[in-house]
């Protein structure tokens, strides 16, 4: 994607910031860019009321071609995905998208570049600084503002209550719902690996629920219960039926667990569900975790200069 730089550059005179990351004006109104391996996200800045911004959106995306683009309202403007089938297609169904959007918003006179994109002010002292994933431009009291809502937010997580103890018990509680569950599908006769991913998802909400704070701790502690309890009702549920079988065929020579290591066909299933439980519960903390990672990115606000 770096060979597209210049395209990018001459086709909307953006600048790159970072790897392909571009920012600049775009006919008189901020525009944030992202190159992606399907098309472009970004961020068009505008200040005006919502159902400014809403109309822009409709504009956006009923203008060109409506087929792959979403757009929604972002706090200093619309965001919007649009991709296509090659890069060249991408950018001109951009292009036209943007044009059709800037038309509506000059003809209405919202303000653009020259204006802080959080008040609405024209102003000679404004900064652009970086607000999550958007560049902005802001005049140096709501630039102030923002910065103390961002140590706010920080200060309040650092000083939020963090109970290891109430979370862990949350997290037990969750992954023992989801440990019933599986022995419930299991003997329905359904797949019940997929409930190891529910199993981590149960464990987080009520970790989080029960006082644990949110953080890298609650990841490690989430996965390994997760693991050790999927580990051990799938060896519980397999000791039952090896009971079973040793009472039915009056077996009294060897354990349970024995059974299942000398019975070929039960050894090849148990050893298949415990790796399968293993392999799902990692899928489950993988996808959980980021996911979390984006909802605390999109949630939190983070500035730079």
């Amino acid at each position: 994607m770096g060979m597209y730089t210049k395209k990018v550059e001459e086709a909307l005179g953006l600048k790159e910031k970072n790897n392909n990351e571009f920012y600049g004006e775009y006919k008189g109104y901020e525009l944030t860019l992202y190159v992606t391996q399907q098309g472009f996200e970004g961020y068009l800045n505008f200040y005006s009321s919502q159902q400014v911004r809403i109309e822009a959106i409709n504009i956006f995306i009923n203008t060109v071609n409506k087929s792959i683009t979403t757009a929604n309202e972002s706090p200093f403007g619309i965001h919007f995905l649009t991709n296509g089938f090659t890069y060249k297609s991408a950018m001109e169904k951009l292009k036209g998208k943007l044009d059709a959007v800037v038309e509506y918003l000059t003809q209405n006179n919202v303000p653009g570049i020259g204006h802080c994109m959080d008040c609405g002010k024209e102003s000679q002292y404004l900064e652009t600084v970086k607000l999550n994933d958007v560049y902005v431009t802001l005049d140096n009291e709501c630039s102030l503002k923002l910065s103390s809502q961002v140590e706010e937010e920080k200060k309040e997580f650092d000083e939020k209550p963090n109970n290891y103890l109430r979370g862990t018990l949350g997290a037990l509680i969750g992954v023992g719902i989801a440990c019933v569950a599986w022995v419930i599908f299991y003997f329905l006769g359904f797949l019940s690996m997929i409930i190891a991913v529910l199993a981590v998802f149960l464990g987080n909400y009520f970790y989080v629920k029960f006082g644990g704070k949110a953080n890298n701790v609650k990841t490690i502690i989430v996965a390994a219960l997760s693991l050790v309890g999927l580990l051990l009702t799938c060896l519980f549920v397999y000791l039952y039926f090896a009971e079973v079988f040793m009472i039915t065929e009056h077996i009294t020579s060897m354990t349970p667990f024995e059974y299942i290591m000398k019975d070929p066909e039960m050894k090849s299933a148990f050893t298949h569900d415990m790796i399968m439980n293993s392999v799902f519960t990692v899928i489950g903390v993988v996808i959980q975790y980021s996911s979390t990672k984006k909802k605390d990115q999109n949630n939190q606000l983070r500035i730079s200069k």
